[in-house]
Protein backbone atom coordinates (compact mmCIF):
# COMPACT_ATOMS: atom_id res chain seq x y z
CA UNK A 1 0.00 0.00 0.00
CA UNK A 2 1.38 3.65 -0.99
CA UNK A 3 1.86 6.06 1.30
CA UNK A 4 -0.72 7.93 -0.67
CA UNK A 5 -2.92 4.95 -0.32
CA UNK A 6 -3.19 4.80 3.21
CA UNK A 7 -3.46 8.83 3.83
CA UNK A 8 -6.21 8.39 1.95
CA UNK A 9 -7.46 5.46 3.73
CA UNK A 10 -6.98 7.04 7.20
CA UNK A 11 -8.81 10.33 6.05
CA UNK A 12 -11.65 8.88 4.24
CA UNK A 13 -12.59 5.05 5.50
CA UNK A 14 -14.74 6.51 8.40
CA UNK A 15 -17.33 9.11 6.48
CA UNK A 16 -18.67 5.90 5.74
CA UNK A 17 -21.79 5.35 7.71
CA UNK A 18 -21.25 1.36 8.17
CA UNK A 19 -17.59 1.78 9.63
CA UNK A 20 -18.78 4.21 11.81
CA UNK A 21 -21.36 2.40 13.01
CA UNK A 22 -18.80 -0.99 13.87
CA UNK A 23 -15.83 1.28 14.82
CA UNK A 24 -16.69 1.18 18.69
CA UNK A 25 -16.90 -2.40 18.62
CA UNK A 26 -14.12 -2.74 16.13
CA UNK A 27 -11.65 -0.89 18.16
CA UNK A 28 -12.85 -1.94 21.86
CA UNK A 29 -14.98 -4.93 21.10
CA UNK A 30 -11.95 -7.20 22.63
CA UNK A 31 -11.19 -8.06 26.39
CA UNK A 32 -7.40 -6.65 25.63
CA UNK A 33 -8.75 -3.44 24.09
CA UNK A 34 -11.36 -3.00 27.15
CA UNK A 35 -8.59 -3.56 29.66
CA UNK A 36 -6.62 -0.70 27.46
CA UNK A 37 -9.57 1.73 27.27
CA UNK A 38 -10.16 1.78 30.92
CA UNK A 39 -6.36 2.38 31.34
CA UNK A 40 -6.20 5.03 29.13
CA UNK A 41 -9.35 6.65 31.29
CA UNK A 42 -7.62 6.57 34.40
CA UNK A 43 -4.74 8.13 33.02
CA UNK A 44 -7.58 10.81 31.54
CA UNK A 45 -9.29 11.45 34.87
CA UNK A 46 -5.69 11.68 36.50
CA UNK A 47 -4.88 14.60 33.61
CA UNK A 48 -8.26 16.69 33.95
CA UNK A 49 -7.75 17.26 37.72
CA UNK A 50 -5.65 20.06 36.47
CA UNK A 51 -8.15 21.89 34.69
CA UNK A 52 -11.04 23.59 37.26
CA UNK A 53 -14.77 22.99 36.57
CA UNK A 54 -16.16 24.50 33.46
CA UNK A 55 -13.18 24.45 31.96
CA UNK A 56 -14.24 24.34 27.63
CA UNK A 57 -12.64 21.37 26.07
CA UNK A 58 -12.02 20.57 22.57
CA UNK A 59 -11.59 17.15 21.44
CA UNK A 60 -10.35 16.37 17.99
CA UNK A 61 -10.81 14.20 16.48
CA UNK A 62 -13.70 12.90 18.55
CA UNK A 63 -14.79 9.80 16.36
CA UNK A 64 -17.78 8.63 18.00
CA UNK A 65 -17.78 10.20 21.04
CA UNK A 66 -14.73 7.88 23.74
CA UNK A 67 -14.58 10.58 25.88
CA UNK A 68 -17.50 12.70 25.57
CA UNK A 69 -20.05 12.30 28.72
CA UNK A 70 -16.71 11.32 30.75
CA UNK A 71 -15.20 14.97 29.92
CA UNK A 72 -19.37 16.46 30.54
CA UNK A 73 -19.65 14.19 33.69
CA UNK A 74 -16.20 15.96 35.01
CA UNK A 75 -18.18 19.19 34.99
CA UNK A 76 -16.25 20.43 32.00
CA UNK A 77 -17.79 22.29 28.61
CA UNK A 78 -16.92 19.42 25.58
CA UNK A 79 -16.54 20.76 21.73
CA UNK A 80 -15.77 17.34 19.67
CA UNK A 81 -14.58 18.12 16.22
CA UNK A 82 -13.67 15.49 13.57
CA UNK A 83 -13.99 15.72 9.78
CA UNK A 84 -16.82 12.65 9.25
CA UNK A 85 -20.18 13.81 9.88
CA UNK A 86 -20.98 9.93 10.10
CA UNK A 87 -18.43 9.29 13.36
CA UNK A 88 -20.60 12.11 15.03
CA UNK A 89 -23.85 10.85 14.33
CA UNK A 90 -22.75 8.06 16.06
CA UNK A 91 -21.90 10.16 18.86
CA UNK A 92 -24.89 11.74 18.94
CA UNK A 93 -26.88 8.36 19.32
CA UNK A 94 -24.70 7.02 21.98
CA UNK A 95 -24.87 10.14 24.08
CA UNK A 96 -28.33 11.10 23.17
CA UNK A 97 -28.80 11.22 27.12
CA UNK A 98 -26.67 14.25 27.39
CA UNK A 99 -27.57 15.68 23.85
CA UNK A 100 -27.51 19.07 25.39
CA UNK A 101 -24.76 19.51 27.27
CA UNK A 102 -22.32 19.42 24.12
CA UNK A 103 -21.51 20.58 20.70
CA UNK A 104 -19.79 18.81 17.83
CA UNK A 105 -18.45 20.77 14.45
CA UNK A 106 -17.21 19.10 11.60
CA UNK A 107 -13.15 20.48 10.58
CA UNK A 108 -10.71 20.06 8.93
CA UNK A 109 -7.41 19.87 11.50
CA UNK A 110 -5.01 21.92 9.32
CA UNK A 111 -7.54 24.99 9.69
CA UNK A 112 -10.20 25.23 12.84
CA UNK A 113 -12.82 27.04 13.08
CA UNK A 114 -12.32 28.73 15.79
CA UNK A 115 -11.18 32.20 17.28
CA UNK A 116 -7.41 32.27 18.96
CA UNK A 117 -7.58 30.83 23.04
CA UNK A 118 -10.60 29.96 22.07
CA UNK A 119 -10.30 26.34 24.58
CA UNK A 120 -8.50 26.22 28.23
CA UNK A 121 -7.28 22.78 26.67
CA UNK A 122 -7.39 20.40 23.45
CA UNK A 123 -7.71 16.59 23.78
CA UNK A 124 -5.73 14.73 20.74
CA UNK A 125 -5.80 10.53 20.91
CA UNK A 126 -3.84 8.33 18.38
CA UNK A 127 -3.87 11.43 15.63
CA UNK A 128 -1.42 13.23 15.04
CA UNK A 129 1.79 10.46 14.50
CA UNK A 130 -1.39 8.69 12.15
CA UNK A 131 -0.74 12.14 9.93
CA UNK A 132 0.76 13.33 6.78
CA UNK A 133 4.31 14.12 7.99
CA UNK A 134 3.89 17.52 5.80
CA UNK A 135 0.87 18.65 7.61
CA UNK A 136 1.54 17.68 10.64
CA UNK A 137 3.49 20.45 11.97
CA UNK A 138 0.42 22.91 10.93
CA UNK A 139 -2.12 20.60 12.52
CA UNK A 140 -0.46 21.19 15.63
CA UNK A 141 -0.01 24.92 15.09
CA UNK A 142 -3.62 24.78 15.18
CA UNK A 143 -4.17 23.53 18.38
CA UNK A 144 -2.08 25.63 19.54
CA UNK A 145 -3.38 28.61 18.56
CA UNK A 146 -6.84 27.62 19.20
CA UNK A 147 -5.85 26.58 23.15
CA UNK A 148 -4.90 29.07 25.85
CA UNK A 149 -3.31 26.46 28.22
CA UNK A 150 -3.16 23.44 27.76
CA UNK A 151 -2.80 20.16 24.86
CA UNK A 152 -3.31 16.86 26.03
CA UNK A 153 -2.08 14.04 23.47
CA UNK A 154 -1.62 10.31 22.97
CA UNK A 155 0.21 8.67 20.25
CA UNK A 156 1.76 5.45 19.54
CA UNK A 157 4.95 7.55 19.07
CA UNK A 158 4.72 8.69 22.48
CA UNK A 159 6.29 5.83 24.88
CA UNK A 160 8.07 6.19 27.52
CA UNK A 161 12.22 4.96 27.61
CA UNK A 162 12.40 1.36 26.31
CA UNK A 163 16.03 -0.34 26.77
CA UNK A 164 15.29 -3.12 24.36
CA UNK A 165 14.24 -0.15 21.51
CA UNK A 166 17.01 1.37 22.00
CA UNK A 167 19.13 -1.98 21.14
CA UNK A 168 17.49 -2.58 18.63
CA UNK A 169 17.93 0.89 16.67
CA UNK A 170 21.62 0.39 17.78
CA UNK A 171 22.08 -2.70 16.00
CA UNK A 172 20.18 -1.25 12.89
CA UNK A 173 22.36 1.57 12.83
CA UNK A 174 25.37 -0.85 13.32
CA UNK A 175 24.65 -3.00 10.60
CA UNK A 176 23.06 -0.24 8.28
CA UNK A 177 19.37 -1.38 8.65
CA UNK A 178 18.34 1.95 6.95
CA UNK A 179 14.57 1.58 6.84
CA UNK A 180 14.25 0.82 10.22
CA UNK A 181 16.85 3.41 11.52
CA UNK A 182 14.37 6.06 9.46
CA UNK A 183 11.12 4.71 11.24
CA UNK A 184 13.00 5.00 14.69
CA UNK A 185 14.23 7.97 13.91
CA UNK A 186 10.43 9.62 12.52
CA UNK A 187 8.49 8.89 16.00
CA UNK A 188 11.72 10.20 17.72
CA UNK A 189 10.79 13.57 16.07
CA UNK A 190 7.14 13.95 17.12
CA UNK A 191 7.83 15.09 20.61
CA UNK A 192 10.52 17.66 19.40
CA UNK A 193 7.32 19.27 16.57
CA UNK A 194 5.16 19.64 19.25
CA UNK A 195 7.48 21.76 21.35
CA UNK A 196 8.65 23.49 17.78
CA UNK A 197 4.76 24.70 17.51
CA UNK A 198 5.03 26.56 21.24
CA UNK A 199 4.62 23.93 23.29
CA UNK A 200 6.40 22.48 26.59
CA UNK A 201 6.14 19.72 28.77
CA UNK A 202 4.84 19.94 32.06
CA UNK A 203 3.74 16.25 32.79
CA UNK A 204 2.99 12.49 31.58
CA UNK A 205 0.46 9.97 32.95
CA UNK A 206 1.36 6.73 31.67
CA UNK A 207 -1.32 3.99 30.62
CA UNK A 208 -0.66 0.76 32.66
CA UNK A 209 -2.91 -1.96 31.55
CA UNK A 210 -1.76 -4.26 34.26
CA UNK A 211 0.65 -5.46 36.99
CA UNK A 212 3.10 -6.00 34.22
CA UNK A 213 3.22 -2.30 33.43
CA UNK A 214 4.30 -1.74 37.34
CA UNK A 215 6.58 -4.23 37.22
CA UNK A 216 8.51 -3.16 33.68
CA UNK A 217 7.58 0.25 33.54
CA UNK A 218 9.11 0.84 29.96
CA UNK A 219 7.69 1.30 26.40
CA UNK A 220 4.43 2.40 27.97
CA UNK A 221 2.16 4.71 26.04
CA UNK A 222 0.97 7.74 28.31
CA UNK A 223 -0.63 10.89 28.01
CA UNK A 224 1.35 13.42 27.48
CA UNK A 225 0.76 16.82 29.29
CA UNK A 226 1.88 20.46 27.15
CA UNK A 227 1.32 23.81 28.21
CA UNK A 228 1.82 26.84 25.91
CA UNK A 229 4.55 29.08 25.79
CA UNK A 230 4.79 32.56 26.23
CA UNK A 231 4.40 34.08 22.26
CA UNK A 232 6.35 37.02 22.39
CA UNK A 233 4.66 38.24 19.24
CA UNK A 234 1.48 38.67 21.34
CA UNK A 235 3.29 39.99 24.14
CA UNK A 236 1.90 37.35 27.38
CA UNK A 237 1.59 34.23 28.38
CA UNK A 238 -0.47 31.60 26.21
Amino acid sequence: MTALTRDYFRKYHYRDAESAKTYDDRKFGSPAEARYNRATRRALDNVLRLLQDGSYILDMPCGTGRWTEFVIRKRMSYVGGDISMEMMNVCLQKHETVRKAFDLVQLDATALPFLDKTFDAVLTFKFLSLLPEEIRLDVVREMRRVTRSYLIAQSQHLRTFCPWRTLKLFVSRLFGISWRVKKYERRARLLPLIESAGFRVVGRQSIRRSIRDYLWPFNLEYLAILETEEDPERGGGG
